[in-house]
This record gives C-alpha cells, sequence and structure tokens, in this order.
C-alpha cells in the first residue's frame, strides 16, 4: 500500500512539473542594435532561466507589447542601455511601464543592470495587472494610458524620453559682410523626443560687438539670436554621442553709428529669420556632460551699413557660429 502511494505521489508531481514545464511563461520581445550582441544573449539566457517565453524581435514589435497573444515585454539594447517596456491591455485601458537602464563601462555593471531590468521586468508585470484588476473593479475617469518609469531604476536619466536638460555655454558668432566675430553667452533648454531625437531652445546674447571703420566713421553691430532646433543622435557610447539637427532662427541686430567730423550718423536695428544647421558632439554624456556645436545658417534678408551713400559692411548672408556649453539634465 506505502508503495503504491509514493508511486501515485511520485506521478503526481512528474505529471505537475510536465505541466508547469509546457506552459510558457510571459512573451518578451529582445531587440537590438547589434552594438551589445555579449550583452543581448547574456539577457536571453537571464531571462530564459527565469521562465520567460523571449522572442527575436525588431523595433516594429513595440507597437505589440500589452496587445492580446502579443507580447508582455519588449527589451532594446540599443547604444549601451536598455530599454525596457511593459504593457498589458483590457479592452481599451492600458497600464504600462518604461525605464531607461544604463549597462555600465564594464562586464560587472552590465551584469548589475540586466538584473535590474529582469528584476523591473518581473515587478512590472505584477504592477500592470493588479492595475487593471484595480480599474476594472473600481472605474473610474483616468487616462487610458498610464506611463510611469521609476527614477531608481534609471542610471542615464538623460536617455529618458521627456528629460529636461539645461546649459551655459560662451561662443562666438560671425557672418559674412566685413564685420568680425562676437563673443555670446548661450543659455539653452533641451528635451528628447525619443532614443534618437529631440529639439532644443537656445538664446545668443552678445558679450561684445563687431565693428566696421571707414574715413567716415565706425560702426558697432550686436547680434542677438533665437533659434528652435531639432537634433537627431545617431550613436551613443559612454564617451561621445554625435549629432546633428536644423532649425530655425530669428536675429535682432543693433547696430550703433559713430561719424566722424562734419558727418551725421543714425542707429539702427534690424529684425530678421534663418533656416540653419546644427552638427556636434556631447561629452562624456551623462547627467552633466560637455557640448560641443557648431552651426551655419543665411539670413532671408541682407542687412546693410552705409557711409555716404556706399555700403561699407553688411551682416546675413552667411553665419556661423562656434558654441562650448555644459549642461544639466534637470528631471
Amino acid at each position: 500500500m506505502k508503495v503504491w502511494a509514493t508511486g501515485s505521489l511520485l506521478c503526481t508531481v512528474m505529471l505537475v512539473s510536465a505541466i508547469a514545464e509546457a506552459v510558457p511563461g510571459p512573451k518578451v520581445g529582445i531587440a537590438s542594435d547589434g552594438t551589445n550582441d555579449p550583452c543581448r544573449t547574456r539577457l536571453i539566457d537571464e531571462l530564459a532561466a527565469r521562465g520567460f517565453d523571449v522572442r527575436q524581435t525588431d523595433r516594429r514589435h513595440q507597437e505589440q507589447v500589452g496587445h492580446d497573444d502579443g507580447l508582455a515585454a519588449w527589451i532594446l539594447v540599443s547604444f549601451g542601455r536598455l530599454w525596457v517596456i511593459v504593457a498589458e491591455r483590457d479592452g481599451e485601458t492600458v497600464e504600462r511601464r518604461e525605464a531607461w537602464i544604463d549597462l555600465g563601462k564594464n562586464g560587472e555593471d552590465s551584469a548589475a543592470a540586466i538584473m535590474r531590468a529582469v528584476e523591473f521586468l518581473r515587478a512590472s508585470l505584477m504592477e500592470v495587472r493588479v492595475g487593471l484588476r484595480r480599474e476594472v473593479s473600481q472605474p473610474t475617469p483616468t487616462p487610458k494610458l498610464e506611463q510611469h518609469t521609476p527614477v531608481a531604476s534609471q542610471s542615464a536619466s538623460d536617455a529618458n524620453t521627456n528629460a529636461v536638460t539645461v546649459g551655459l555655454g560662451t561662443g562666438v558668432i560671425r557672418s559674412t559682410g566685413g564685420f568680425g566675430s562676437v563673443a555670446v553667452l548661450v543659455p539653452s533648454v533641451s528635451t528628447r523626443l525619443a532614443p534618437t531625437l529631440g529639439m532644443r531652445v537656445q538664446l545668443s546674447v552678445p558679450v561684445s560687438s563687431a565693428s566696421v571703420a571707414e574715413p567716415e566713421g565706425d560702426a558697432a553691430l550686436r547680434p542677438t539670436a533665437l533659434s528652435l532646433q531639432g537634433w537627431w543622435m545617431p550613436a551613443h557610447s559612454r564617451w561621445v554621442s554625435p549629432y546633428v539637427g536644423v532649425g530655425l532662427g530669428a536675429t535682432y541686430l543693433s547696430i550703433e553709428a559713430h561719424p566722424a567730423g562734419g558727418y551725421r550718423a543714425y542707429d539702427d536695428s534690424r529684425v530678421g529669420a534663418m533656416p540653419l544647421g546644427v552638427a556636434g558632439v556631447s561629452v562624456l554624456p551623462g547627467r552633466v556632460r560637455l557640448r560641443v556645436e557648431g552651426m551655419v545658417g543665411t539670413g532671408f534678408e541682407r542687412a546693410e551699413v552705409r557711409f555716404a551713400q556706399r555700403e561699407v559692411g553688411s551682416w546675413g548672408r552667411w553665419v556661423s557660429a562656434a558654441v562650448v556649453s555644459l549642461e544639466v539634465v534637470a528631471r
């Protein structure tokens, strides 16, 4: 009798284990840009060991997270970081969690980052399910899409979508037309709209003037510029992150004239606009980083300076600038 009972218990345990093994865990999509293949392999192994159903995907599969029979989570290994998205849907209601996690500078940092990503994924799966049950049992007029990014899970805060970065720098701005360079103070505010896209508002305030001198007198010019730029950062590393962009700038020119004896002078001011292109690099990207940028643009109208009915200088045909800024991620 004891032998029969023991055999039955053993068969039951084996049957339950077989059923458990046959039922796959939550589906997790893995995508990569190809720059962190060892980290991707280690991440896949860790997820498989925790019972997740790991699928090789690409960026298009991000849209399937939370849909019926789709992915429960999606992880992108991109430029030294992990982008983790967890979502679950109940009808029109979606619960979503998202985080960027820095892989660090060595193997130990990468291993710790992978463990944080896995733990964030497991905890988020439980949170979104609890959140959906709470909404079904107690309907409230909350938004259908909830997004939460835990600060504790992010080492690269500046990589978060909607992160705001403030900067202050110095530089020089120069135009063809005979005037020299002008030193400027450059405050800026930028935000990241997507992992590789962002926008920046930048102001250039002159701290010196450019001048032109002729026998009739001299004139000093001070340009102030406000620009809105969109930028694309195609690559990222621990040391430098290059970017390019385009934008539109508004300019205000203050022209002060000093006549020689026998001449009369009039001060003037001009307002203009110009399309522009930018290229630069973010050095040691992190919460605090250095940004080096070059800009070139052309004005829709050219401002002329005339002495005795003859042109002695102009500003705005081709404008260039170079800026070095210190930036801090505000949130």
